[in-house]
């Protein structure tokens, strides 16, 4: 008996210094497409990191921001893709596979079953064929060939499963297993024959078989173990070489370390989960776990360095302030003051011993108590039945500032100090004084020697929204339009300084004292507080350092908390700021502070409680890659392509891009440059689709990248945009144009020349011949020289245009009549007089 003690001990010793443990954070994502109802039955990855989902209305593809709905003839129960990264769907009646045309993403039926209701609810992967199964046949698709084997079931009963296990194919049906070979089968003895297997996974040598009753066996070393669930398993999935997840129909999912069997996590609806039916698990590049369920797609990350804390028994109220406090973690909510603590669950075992035995004779008890389990719950302290606004550790006291009035908690039981409520609380450093606040109240208290004493503080006419002591002894009162800095003296408060300082929404600063001096923390920046000219001054180095302050928050352990809308960051009393990336995922908190080891505990709006481990965060672990979805050119739809020819009619070029981020984590921004038109790149935006309208004819370089909430820049292969003239303005049209008008020079000036007896027809050749060739070259000249403008100056252009050419038009008028120019050509005079002679 004493040693059951002091094993009991022992483990709540271990869990006390450990802490709890948690439940693994969840994140939801529904596709809001009006009209359609997408309950899903499959999920999977491509190549990219694109989620495909099969649902009842359809395909589903998803980046993380943004849903496409890819339309099927019929409802969509499987998805696969396989190693060339095709995507292949099973529906009602029939099957295909995704094909990017020239009108987008469309399904094209690959095949289909006589019977329109039978639903192709599994796809397998065999290499060069895929395997189309609805219970009664399995259809062999060879996408090679584009033909299709169908095989029926090999003893008439339902086919469950397709099971690939050490380089052989077998089927299971409701009442046997079989191996497969092209048209023959046999019963096989797989697994000793003890149970139907319906999916088999193996890593490392370590294999997870799921059985037809939804029994889940663990193999290793040929020896076969019975996984202790307490529910029926419907699928299970690999998460990384360690753990694997399970999942159920009726009682959600369990994590389970595969070296040690045992459960490393639930999610359900006690955890989160909005649905414990999961239809589908699915599991994605970064090692997070995938549920379908009614209500649309869950995310849990089991290696996220944050675990939620609230989902334990006995937490009640919206979360409004947390502390930890001589190793305890206590939180105030609107209904009181609740502190974490481990829970012992004892089953008894009844043991038969005779009459006889000594222990009857002792008076000891055959029911021995039996630890089943230790889990942490929520106490409630009592004392304190109404809103809990703050708490505050005043010289090594917790104080707790409540609707219901100041009380001090002792680690045991909450002692009442005053009965006024308290929204805030300030200590007051270097003495024993504290201050508490609630709008238009500010108490002034005293600790000595176990007693609290009120003193007198005087100043009560104005609202007050906070208060805060700093280390010249000064308290300031931040209030709806002044800040006013007091001392205090045993007689009560007197104003020493007063600053203007518009606030007529009430808003709470933030209030902190960094080295460099005294700092009001507001949406509109960093305001540093000049002693020696009575006025706050805003800081533009640390503006610039920190970003605009879209949140901020005090931190009761020192320092302050500050969100510039992409990340968090602490700044110490030094003004040095930590970085804490996976932060970011939660933009709006209620709370927030550093815990004793380094961790964080904060709440967030959604009224859960987490803490973060720093130390185990990863950044690497939440990383994407940046790729086309597809290129609209020339009116339809292309994959990405190194090179894209635009006709001159058709000049445009659409691209969407993107990186998927199912975390909401990496924050993603956009950027593009075309190479022979824009000399800059365009401003960085979370916009992923890019519009190139009316472009020039000439060649141009498309370049794009992406960035990051870590600063993390990628760059995607570069498109050669080629934009082809118009036909006549091509180097063979002019070649026409030049032989053309020689022809009819030639033919104008031939018939001239031999003075044709049809005069009409030489003379209107010849103006024929002048007038074409004039206006080409009018043409020509007006389309390199080109202005901002008006039928005015068309007008004035053309005329000049017209005057600069009429020269020519007179000489060629003359080399068609008369087939030569005449040249004066002057001779020297020596010349002259020697030809005289």
């Amino acid at each position: 008996m004493f040693k059951s003690f002091a094993a009991i001990l022992a483990l709540l010793c271990t869990l006390v210094l450990y802490g709890q443990k948690g439940d693994f954070p969840i994140t939801h994502h529904k596709a809001n497409i009006k009209g359609l109802d997408f309950k899903a039955y499959d999920l999977t990855f491509d190549h990219v990191g694109l989620m495909y989902a099969a649902t009842s209305s359809g395909l589903l593809r998803y980046d993380g921001v943004y849903w496409d709905y890819i339309e099927t003839p019929s409802a969509t129960f499987s998805v696969l893709v396989d190693h060339h990264n095709e995507i292949y769907v099973g529906a009602m009646g029939g099957y295909g596979k995704l094909a990017l045309t020239e009108s987008g993403l469309k399904y094209v039926e690959l095949g289909s079953d006589s019977l329109i209701n039978h639903q192709f609810r599994n796809i397998y992967d065999a290499g060069d064929s895929l395997l189309f199964v609805n219970g009664d046949i399995i259809s062999v698709y060879h996408p090679a060939t584009n033909n299709s084997s169908v095989y029926k079931s090999p003893d008439r009963w339902t086919i469950e499963s397709v099971i690939h296990y050490e380089g052989q194919y077998y089927i299971t049906t409701r009442i046997a297993t079989y191996e497969w070979n092209g048209n023959s089968y046999k019963e096989a003895n797989l697994f000793g024959g003890s149970l139907l297997p319906i999916k088999v996974e193996t890593r490392k040598k370590s294999t997870i078989i799921l059985g037809y009753d939804g029994d889940l066996y663990y193999q290793s070393n040929d020896r076969l173990q019975l996984i202790d669930l307490n529910f029926e398993a419907s699928d299970f999935m690999w998460v990384n070489d360690s753990i694997f997840v399970v999942s159920s129909r009726n009682n959600g999912s369990l994590l389970f370390n595969i070296e040690t069997l045992e459960e490393v996590g639930q999610i359900n609806y006690h955890t989160g989960l909005p649905d414990n039916e999961v239809q589908a698990i699915e599991v994605d590049w970064n090692h997070g776990v995938w549920f379908a369920h009614q209500f649309g797609f869950s995310r849990v990350d089991p290696n996220s360095p944050i675990s939620c804390l609230s989902n334990q028994e006995g937490l009640q109220g919206n979360l409004i302030t947390s502390i930890e406090h001589n190793g305890e973690v206590l939180i105030g909510t609107s209904s009181g003051l609740f502190k974490s603590m481990p829970d012992s669950v004892f089953e008894m075992k009844v043991v038969g011993k005779r009459l006889e035995d000594d222990s009857k004779k002792s008076g000891e008890s055959n029911n021995k108590p039996i630890l089943k389990e230790v889990k942490w719950i929520y106490k409630r302290i009592s004392g304190i039945t109404n809103k809990v606004n703050d708490l505050q550790i005043h010289n090594g006291i917790l104080l707790v500032g409540s609707n219901e009035g100041l009380f001090e908690y002792d680690s045991a039981r909450l002692k009442k100090i005053a009965r006024e409520p308290v929204s805030h609380i300030e200590s007051l450093p270097r003495t024993s004084e504290f201050v508490t606040v609630d709008n238009f109240k500010v108490s002034r208290f005293v600790y000595r020697n176990g007693v609290y004493t009120e003193l007198p503080f005087g100043l009560d006419e104005n609202v007050v929204v906070t208060a805060f002591g700093d280390r010249k002894s000064m308290v300031w009162l931040v209030g709806t339009e002044k800040l006013r800095g007091v001392g205090l003296t045993y007689q009560g408060a007197s104003e020493l300084a007063e600053v203007d300082f518009s606030n007529s929404f009430m808003e709470t600063p933030t209030i902190c004292e960094l080295k460099e001096g005294l700092y009001f923390i507001t949406s509109q920046g960093y305001f540093k507080y000049n002693y020696q000219k009575n006025e706050l001054i805003l800081d533009e180095d640390l503006s610039s350092k920190l970003g605009k302050p879209s949140q901020h928050l005090e931190d009761p352990n020192g320092g302050f908390w500050v969100f510039d809308g992409k990340l968090w960051q602490h700044v110490d009393e030094n003004a040095e700021a930590t970085t804490y990336p996976y932060l970011s995922l939660f933009p709006d908190l209620r709370s927030i502070h550093l815990g004793a080891d380094g961790g964080v505990y904060f709440i967030n709006s959604d009224n859960k409680f987490y803490y973060y481990h720093p130390k185990d965060s990863d950044d690497t672990m939440y990383n994407s890659n940046i790729f086309y979805k597809h290129l609209f050119a020339k009116s339809s739809y292309t994959p990405y392509l190194k090179q894209v020819h635009l006709d001159y009619d058709q000049n445009y070029l659409k691209a969407e891009v993107t990186q998927p981020d199912y975390l909401g984590l990496l924050k993603v921004e956009y950027q593009y440059q075309l190479e022979g038109m824009d000399e800059d790149w365009s401003d960085w935006s979370d916009n992923n689709r890019i519009n190139l309208n009316f472009l020039p004819e000439g060649k141009y370089t498309l370049k794009v990248r992406s960035r990051d909430v870590f600063g993390r820049v990628q760059n995607i292969d570069p498109i050669l945009l080629v934009v082809d003239p118009p036909y006549w303005q091509t180097t063979w049209f002019y070649f026409l144009e030049v032989v053309f008008f020689a022809s009819l020079v030639l033919i104008s000036t031939r018939l001239n020349q031999a003075k044709a007896s049809n005069r009409f027809l030489t003379e209107g050749l010849t103006v024929l011949t002048i007038v074409i060739i004039i206006e080409t070259l009018q043409s020509a000249a007006g389309s390199y020289v080109q202005f901002a403008t008006s039928p005015f100056i068309d007008f004035l252009v053309n005329l000049c245009i017209a005057l600069v050419i009429f020269p020519l038009e007179i000489l060629l008028k003359r080399i068609i009549k008369s087939g030569k120019v005449l040249v004066k050509i002057k001779r020297p005079k020596e010349t002259i007089s020697k030809d005289s002679e």
